[in-house]
């Protein structure tokens, strides 16, 4: 696609607004780029200028409201090395197009001008599933850039997506999975979908259906869901895994995040389960994406420790088992045979729940939400 852009650069200084106009014109012929730092005459140079794009530096995002203002039709990316949360809730308050990262790259900037743009605002009650629904669609969309949510009373938040997964989440004092709970307990906020990548720091490991793992589904009509979260027999199976010889830790997983498990006392069970996160979370994509191909499980090697996930149960609940163990123990084929044994006990327990009140586990209680969890 062939698009002739002339853009406004409009940045704090001279120099960071001319190498950022040099870098865009010297690369593709179509783009014509013009800088300024006159912030206080914007509309001047608009009007001089006549720009089809203005890129705002997001030290000066406040500007935008004087190009909105003056200019209301006219396309405005914002760019940032790392946007913070005052900038993106200036953003999102402006309706900015999207949000392109520093230095920028003209294809970079095509890609957020090019996109078909989504309804930027949401508005009407945005808590519990209503919030979750709105999180799941974004993700399954494949979308990339921030969900930024405002309530009446002006607090503020907003979540990272990157290929269509949560990366990061803030909100207030919250940040990572607490934040996204946080936010979805508000109501009657206000959305807006800002495009683009931010290169914000990464504070969420999982994938983002266990983000929305655990929200109550209260509307009317709602199915009931009983999801088992972890059986007894099946728990007890990965502690004695556990304390097997060469096995340093395991770990039961659902959609790539930690839900319980043990390593051994000299290893940072925070990094391990961090480690076996991102490991789950390639395990889960490469499933997608070559399902009748995935026979067993997934290793990598880090250090002088071996990581190993494996799936356990149906697909469609999103459980795995991760294990660490020493790299240089020859243990695959007894280990793989445990992981099979732990499966077919899931299995099994799930045909028996299909035929038993869950009432009858002893250490099992009834949750409205997820179903059972481990008392």
């Amino acid at each position: 696609m062939h698009i002739s852009m002339k853009i406004l650069i409009v940045a704090p200084n001279a120099a960071r607004s001319e190498a950022l106009a040099m870098s865009l014109a010297a690369t593709r012929d179509s783009v014509s780029a013009s800088h300024t730092d006159q912030v206080d005459s914007i509309e001047t140079e608009i009007d001089r200028i006549q720009p089809t794009v203005v890129l705002v530096d997001a030290d000066v995002v406040g500007v935008v409201g004087s190009i909105r203002r003056h200019r209301p039709d006219l396309t405005v990316v914002v760019t940032s090395a790392r946007i913070d949360d005052r900038q993106l809730d200036e953003a999102a308050r402006h309706g900015i197009r999207g949000i392109v990262r520093t230095p920028c790259e003209p294809d970079a900037l095509l890609r957020v001008l090019t996109k078909p743009e989504p309804l930027a605002e949401f508005k009407g009650q945005c808590s519990g599933v209503r919030t979750a629904v709105l999180l799941g669609l974004c993700c399954t969309a494949g979308y990339e850039g921030v969900l930024h949510l405002r309530t009446p009373d002006n607090r503020t938040g907003s979540i990272h997506l990157e290929a269509g997964q949560p990366i990061h989440a803030s909100s207030g004092e919250f940040c990572g999975p607490e934040a996204v709970k946080d936010m979805l307990e508000w109501s009657d906020a206000h959305a807006t979908w800002l495009e683009g990548r931010t290169g914000c720091a990464r504070t969420i490991l999982g994938r983002w259906e266990g983000l929305l793992d655990g929200t109550p589904e209260t509307g009317p009509g709602t199915p009931d869901h009983m999801v088992p979260v972890a059986y007894p027999d099946v728990m007890e199976k990965l502690a004695r895994l556990a304390k097997t010889p060469d096995i340093l830790g395991a770990f039961l997983l659902r959609n790539a995040e930690v839900v319980t498990g043990r390593c051994a006392p000299h290893l940072d069970e925070a990094v391990v389960g961090r480690a076996l996160c991102r490991l789950a979370h390639v395990f889960h994509d490469v499933e997608q994406q070559h399902a009748e191909e995935i026979s067993g499980e997934i290793q990598a090697t880090v250090g002088t420790q071996r990581l190993v996930v494996d799936r356990i149960g149906p697909a469609y609940l999103g459980f795995q088992v991760g294990v660490v163990v020493r790299q240089a123990s020859p243990v695959c084929k007894s280990l793989r045979r445990l992981l099979r044994q732990i499966d077919r006990s899931f299995r099994k327990q799930m045909k028996r729940e299909a035929e038993t009140p869950a009432s009858n586990y002893p250490g099992v209680e009834m949750r409205g939400d997820n179903g059972l969890r481990v008392a």
